[in-house]
């Protein structure tokens, strides 16, 4: 944990906030920083730190469901979900094997395309998910901003209905 001194000037630093808000969000955080700008970001959007989530793992599927909204969110989170069956990093050519593996009804897309456009996809896709702080690049490789995003995303790949053939595809 960190202090809430420390973290108190964390998320001043952030944003101008009301008085008292940077004292909720460190004591309902428990010295945990990612939940306390979790709670800062979620007062931001509506008006109200009476949710804030307590637990980390809760705090990044809203962030991972968050940045899967949308148009094409349901590819999103199905590469992101793919991806981790190639370990901790994966270059940015690889989830383009995973994808071409059919049956995922959340991601129509991958099951349409192939070739560039597939391949286009992808990188749209990545983009985002960095865009959203779920991924990052290192050395050109795409690493998880966290090791508990991976978890997390890896019980989203479970689910999958073509994890078998994905995992077969991976060996």
């Amino acid at each position: 944990p960190v202090p809430n001194r420390v973290l108190s000037a964390s998320l001043s630093a952030l944003v101008s906030l009301p008085e008292g808000l940077v004292e909720l969000a460190c004591e309902q955080s428990g010295g945990n920083p990612l939940i306390a700008v979790e709670a800062v970001r979620g007062y931001l959007n509506d008006q109200g730190l009476a949710s804030a989530p307590r637990d980390p793992s809760e705090v990044l599927r809203q962030r991972i469901n968050h940045a899967c909204e949308g148009p094409q969110g349901g590819e999103l989170k199905s590469l992101l979900a793919r991806s981790t069956l190639l370990g901790r990093s994966f270059t940015p050519a690889t989830p383009a094997k995973l994808a071409v593996v059919p049956r995922d009804p959340h991601a129509p897309l991958f099951d349409s395309l192939e070739g560039e456009a597939l391949d286009d996809l992808i990188h749209t896709l990545l983009d985002r998910a960095t865009q959203a702080g779920l991924i990052k690049e290192q050395r050109q490789r795409m690493i998880y901003a966290h090791d508990l995003i991976r978890v997390e995303l890896r019980e989203v790949a479970q689910g999958l209905a073509n994890w078998g053939e994905l995992n077969r595809v991976t060996a």
